[in-house]
């Protein structure tokens, strides 16, 4: 006599009468979708889509065909070709408001994560929420092209582990003007320790080397504008353009100067992307400051500009509404732009 096939929720791999021990289980038992059994893979759709469980209590609502395909849209994280957009999260995390299963808790992550996307608005969370988070960010990143050069400006939810932060931010991309990240292990906890390959403990340790770089015979032909950051440095290299952001890697000269292997990996973007918007959670981020112009090489007018425009002033722009009260509603992407103009 064959066995009961058991019936599993959308969301768990429990079966759907397997009880919670206490109130406010993350379990939204289901049972069928439109007549049909749900596989193992629908049933964890929601779950990995959103990474928001639904449910909670004794409550047991089905789960709607709106809810089920707005999921399916954000599924995918970080590995996801196409964002899905603002609409249709904010569509989701509204069902997710208004669904009977959704606990409490959650209901109110949901509300300051659409808070966020509309009006700028930043927020703390529970580091168990941050799987949602990273997916949201995703799902909600766009950008503008900025210049027929194709340098583009970024707008999505910036997502700061460390302080357990959130809220929107601004990253510049710009595709010929080289740019080295170099992380310390100084200032606020942001950096893990496999990004600081160099050895380095102190700015101090960096300048020597940047130095001795810009005396060499690979370096002499350099110039830069140096940036200081809360956990190191930016340099713009104004000497040289790059058509392929990976190719400036062949010439050696971000290894020697410490590039935070991350920062590395993210080239296959085809940008060299700066972040113009400060951490959210991180108190008295600066973002990037000026230093001064290094080396004896001569600068490209089209580098030293675009770094000015679309970096510099940016910044300066977003340190003043914060200085004025105003970053906690900073405006969407058009509108920076406009302000940028």
């Amino acid at each position: 006599m064959a066995a009961t096939p058991q019936k599993f929720s959308l969301i768990s791999d429990k079966p759907n009468d397997w009880k919670p021990k206490q109130q406010g289980s993350p379990w939204f038992p289901t049972g069928k979708f439109m007549g049909m059994d749900l596989s193992p893979k629908t049933q964890g759709l929601l779950g990995f889509a959103a990474g928001l469980p639904v449910g909670g209590g004794s409550t047991k609502k089905a789960i709607s065909n709106k809810l089920l395909q707005l999921g399916a849209k954000l599924k995918g994280g970080p590995a996801r070709m196409v964002p899905a957009g603002h609409k249709t999260v904010i569509e989701f995390l509204k069902e997710i408001i208004q669904h009977g299963g959704t606990s409490p808790a959650k209901k109110k992550l949901a509300d300051k994560i659409v808070k966020t996307i509309n009006a700028g608005k930043p927020f703390t969370f529970d580091k168990k929420d941050i799987r949602l988070i990273r997916n949201i960010k995703d799902n909600t990143r766009k950008s503008v092209q900025l210049d027929k050069v194709g340098n583009i400006l970024r707008e999505e939810i910036m997502v700061n582990p460390y302080q357990s932060g959130a809220g929107r931010g601004y990253y510049l991309g710009l595709k010929e003007t080289p740019m080295i990240d170099v992380d310390l292990p100084i200032g606020p906890m942001a950096h893990m320790g496999k990004q600081m390959t160099h050895g380095w403990e102190t700015r101090g340790d960096f300048l020597k080397q940047f130095v001795k770089f810009l005396k060499s015979d690979k370096g002499k032909s350099k110039q830069f504008r140096l940036y200081e950051t809360p956990g190191g440095y930016r340099l713009w290299d104004t000497s040289q353009r790059i058509k392929r952001p990976l190719d400036y890697m062949k010439t050696g000269t971000p290894d020697i100067l410490g590039q935070d292997i991350s920062y590395t990996s993210n080239l296959g973007q085809g940008y060299f992307f700066s972040r113009l918007s400060p951490k959210p959670g991180r108190l008295g981020d600066y973002i990037a400051r000026f230093d001064d112009t290094y080396g004896y090489g001569t600068p490209i007018k089209q580098n030293l500009d675009e770094i000015i425009r679309y970096h510099d002033q940016p910044i300066e722009l977003i340190k003043n509404l914060q200085a004025e009260g105003s970053a906690k509603q900073l405006g969407g992407l058009f509108k920076l732009l406009k302000d940028i103009e």
